[in-house]
């Protein structure tokens, strides 16, 4: 996934079809195609998944990788706009630059997916993808500290946050690589 600024996204979609990248025009909820399946229920499965990715779908446009490269996941670019990432209103220091790509620091990755998970019309199988990432994943693995959001205007998102962790009961437990261990507790005198 590649956050686009929207005022290049066109030329972004563009320079990849021009280098070979082809159409995935099918949502974001099916790997495949759906109209590659001969089963009309499995069909009808996706069509029904798809309904839960629309805004997603909407905000993006995905690309297989071309012929010939034996890359079999899709290439998709985000809107600017939709992920609440931008190079333009947010401070350099905010990112790790790796040649021409731009990596959010785990923060403002947290507050992107916070964001943008409380602006989708409804709650749905997305939406609780969006949700994983920013506690199981941002949160938890990369050990993101309670207060990352405090300082952010977005009271909405900063509100979904909190209940997630369940900050005002006292913390989430957290996970180690290996195991659940539970809150830990400094014991030392």
């Amino acid at each position: 996934m590649l956050v686009i600024d929207d005022d290049e996204f066109d030329i972004a979609v563009k320079s990849l079809r021009n280098a070979g990248f082809r159409d995935a025009p099918w949502s974001y909820f099916s790997v495949v195609d759906p109209q590659s399946f001969e089963d009309e229920d499995l069909k009808g499965t996706h069509e029904d998944g798809a309904l839960q990715y629309r805004n997603l779908d909407d905000n993006s446009m995905r690309f297989e990788f071309p012929l010939g490269s034996k890359v079999e996941i899709r290439a998709i670019l985000l809107r600017s706009s939709y992920t609440h990432l931008s190079l333009r209103d947010t401070p350099d220091q905010r990112f790790t630059k790796s040649g021409n790509i731009y990596y959010p620091d785990k923060e403002l990755l947290l507050e992107s997916f916070a964001k943008t998970v409380v602006r989708e019309p409804s709650m749905n199988i997305w939406t609780g993808d969006l949700g994983m990432w920013a506690i199981s994943y941002a949160y938890s693995w990369l050990k993101i500290d309670d207060t990352a959001l405090d300082s952010i205007s977005d009271e909405e998102a900063k509100a979904w946050f909190n209940k997630r962790i369940r900050r005002s009961e006292g913390g989430l437990d957290r996970t180690t690589f290996t195991k659940r261990v539970g809150k830990k507790y400094n014991t030392s005198q």
